[in-house]
């Protein structure tokens, strides 16, 4: 099947800057992907963009979640083999946004949330949880092994009730999304006033890409924020930032090489285990204005 594409775009779909970049390029076997960047927000996105109907075919194509023993292109190998890990790590994220917010309890929506591991984190300290995962296979794994509940459908499909959430998580998932600043306010739409949301993403003007150029490149990345970019977006959004973090991970060897390097570890250090400060990666936290339009 032939990759079909959106119309290209003049302007930044996030400050609506008038002067592009033409940025990176990723070969496929069937396509060439172009970025463009933006010279006023820093945003690089997807130019001209994967049409919505190709995009879950590449998914399939490369096994994104390795569920059939992936590919070099797919960003995981047997991705849920490591929930046990990413569950810790959820335990310690949600932590953290009680202690920033003192939100603890309420219905939360988890965005891009593959096997459900951070949705099990959060119902174990009393969140009523719903999960986005378009990925039937591990969506379907995650509504059986955990019980939790999963739209599995892009989150663009979603019918969402209005302030309907106390809180939004979005991990590692930001890029994905098939508009940066479109998609999060459908996101902001499904926040109550006061509502949090708490997202990781990549800061493309992170010095640590003249080391590793291929960090946050490759064809299932939509877009990439900057700092400069992301705080554009909150303002737009109506939130206010509460803090904004280098992110901490506990990851594989296999998924550092795949992400920094494109390509799969040596089989022996694949599922050797690091927990290390990402540099590039924030963890931020925002809040929705309350109905008056004052902060919370």
């Amino acid at each position: 099947m032939a990759l079909l594409f959106e119309a290209k775009q003049d302007r930044c779909l996030v400050c609506d800057g008038s002067k592009l970049i033409d940025g990176s390029r990723f070969e496929l076997e069937d396509a060439t992907l172009r970025w463009s960047r933006c010279a006023s927000c820093g945003l690089r996105f997807q130019n001209p963009r994967i049409s919505e109907e190709s995009i879950p075919e590449l998914y399939s194509r490369f096994d994104y979640f390795g569920v059939h023993g992936g590919s070099e292109k797919a960003g995981y190998d047997q991705f849920t083999r490591h929930d046990s890990i990413r569950i810790a790590q959820s335990r310690r994220r949600i932590a953290r946004i009680t202690k920033l917010t003192s939100v603890a309890g309420g219905r939360l929506l988890d965005v891009g949330s593959a096997s459900g591991f951070f949705g099990v984190a959060a119902r174990e300290v009393g969140f009523d949880v719903t999960c986005v995962e378009p990925d039937k296979e591990v969506a379907a794994f995650g509504r059986e092994k955990y019980g939790l509940t999963f739209l599995d459908r892009p989150l663009e499909h979603c019918l969402l009730q209005a302030a309907s959430f106390d809180v939004v998580t979005v991990w590692g998932t930001d890029g994905v999304l098939l508009h940066p600043l479109h998609s999060f306010q459908q996101l902001s739409a499904a926040l109550k006033p006061g509502g949090v949301l708490a997202l990781t993403y990549q800061d493309f003007d992170h010095p640590i890409r003249h080391l590793f150029p291929s960090i946050g490149i490759g064809w299932n990345v939509i877009y990439n924020m900057t700092d400069r970019a992301f705080d554009i977006r909150l303002r737009e959004l109506g939130m206010n930032l509460v803090a904004r973090e280098i992110e901490w991970q506990t990851v594989t060897m296999d998924h550092v090489f795949r992400g920094a390097l494109r390509r799969p570890a040596p089989a022996l250090l694949r599922n050797l285990l690091v927990r290390a400060p990402i540099p590039s990666v924030r963890f931020a936290v925002a809040r929705k204005a309350t109905m008056q339009g004052i902060p919370s």
